[in-house]
């Protein structure tokens, strides 16, 4: 469990709140909701570096299968992806899959998974400070409308950092402030 501090603010101010003042969502509520996603995967390498571990979690009371699709994303659009399909019993946590450490720059790419309902995972082989400089871009495939909200597809040519629609205050998307690979579409505001 956890107890969440801070939620809102009750005056206008600068604060450690994820909602301010007007209700409106601060880039650190889209992190807060991606830690706490009932259905998630967690990127760890082993200690000889060799080896990426994938956890998978289900927080929901539902079996899920999916398939992960998992690999390498590099800043200049290249991906190596493979994918395997798993299933998640019930309120589990528990290494579902193991697949060796891509052979990409460590310093121009990230390691990712993904999978249908569950935020993208990431493995950093080095700190963000030390990424190599690049331009990412991202394009908006599609726009459709689904009742009162707007289904947007996006796609980059590589990894992009902490992707925002710029929208105004008072818009509220399913996500903002997110990472993108080439590997994984998001769809979903």
């Amino acid at each position: 469990g956890a107890l969440f501090w801070m939620y809102n603010d009750t005056w206008g101010e600068v604060g450690w709140t994820i909602i301010d003042y007007y209700l409106d969502r601060k880039p650190s509520f889209y992190h807060v909701k991606r830690a706490f996603a009932p259905l998630k995967l967690i990127l760890r390498a082993t200690e000889d570096g060799k080896t990426v571990r994938v956890m998978g979690i289900n927080d929901t009371p539902d079996e899920v299968r999916a398939d992960l699709k998992f690999g390498y994303a590099g800043f200049d659009g290249r991906v190596e992806q493979s994918s395997v399909s798993l299933t998640l019993k019930p309120f589990t946590k528990g290494i579902v899959h193991e697949f060796p450490l891509p052979a990409g720059d460590a310093q121009k790419g990230v390691v990712f998974a993904r999978m249908d309902g569950a935020p993208l995972a990431l493995l950093r082989q080095v700190p963000f400070r030390d990424f190599a400089k690049h331009e990412g871009r991202v394009l908006v495939e599609s726009v459709k409308e689904d009742g009162e909200d707007l289904l947007v597809e996006l796609k980059s040519e590589g990894y992009c950092h902490a992707v925002s629609l710029g929208f105004p205050a008072g818009v509220r998307l399913s996500d903002e402030y997110f990472d993108q690979t080439a590997a994984a579409l998001l769809a979903a505001f």
